[in-house]
């Protein structure tokens, strides 16, 4: 399977006021003329870094605030690969659209205000909203992490903070429930704890295992249990020590 790598997010401003007048202008245009609103879905379907710097919303609990999510270049660079910098030393890095496309699992270090959980949830709603064949999951250190209603720090909770903040006639999700969301073209995104029985059974196209630092007493097993189940994990945790965990 491969996603196309649509250039239509580089005619977005990334200035957080000139962006937003652009979203409101452009949602009025759409908000009754269907001809606009298909040209829209299609532009999302083709550019993932479109749907998400005209159309995703964010929020930050620790600043208090709530806005469009205009993507950072390393955020453009972690969904869609590219050149980047390491130990001053320019080096190609793969990105996340092409680990799914490559069923490659993922590991990435969480940086403070980093956004990287925030960056696979939107990548995962793009892929279920825009695409077919989509199965999803998630995993964090336990059940409130994963879904907690009404706190945007778990991680159901921002996929409907992005949901919210979609027109009705781009939004195709069927089902928001606790732990499960469904879209209209069948595809599901599914939220576990950290269990012994985690995602252990079907097939998926794309896991988060969020917080996989602080799984102290079961990493191993859930990296063994899930590696038949999904080629694409993500494995986004917190630094803590010189292994990585």
């Amino acid at each position: 399977m491969q996603f196309p790598r649509g250039k239509y997010h580089k005619l977005l401003p990334k200035d957080p006021l000139k962006n937003l007048r652009l979203r409101l202008a452009i949602l009025k245009a759409a908000q009754s003329n269907k001809v606009i609103q298909r040209g829209l879905m299609e532009m999302c379907r083709q550019d993932v870094l479109f749907f998400i710097n005209l159309f995703a919303f964010q929020i930050n609990p620790e600043l208090m605030e709530k806005g469009p999510f205009i993507s950072w270049p390393y955020q453009d660079i972690a969904i869609l690969g590219g050149e980047t910098e390491i130990g001053g030393q320019k080096v190609f890095q793969h990105g996340l659209l092409a680990c799914v496309e490559d069923r490659e699992d993922v590991r990435w270090p969480k940086s403070r205000d980093g956004g990287a959980s925030w960056v696979v949830l939107l990548v995962i709603f793009w892929l279920c909203n825009f695409h077919d064949n989509i199965q999803a999951g998630a995993i964090s250190r336990d059940e409130e992490s994963v879904d907690k209603l009404g706190d945007p720090n778990s991680l159901f909770e921002k996929i409907r903070v992005i949901k919210k903040h979609l027109p009705d006639w781009m939004s195709r999700v069927t089902v928001d429930k606790k732990c499960n969301f469904q879209w209209k073209n069948g595809n599901t995104l599914n939220g576990e704890a950290n269990v012994a029985s985690a995602e252990v059974g079907g097939r998926l196209t794309i896991l988060l295992i969020d917080e996989f630092g602080q799984f102290d007493k079961n990493g191993e097993m859930i990296f063994n249990f899930t590696r038949d189940v999904c080629k694409c994990r993500v494995f986004v945790f917190t630094h803590k020590d010189q292994t990585g965990m």
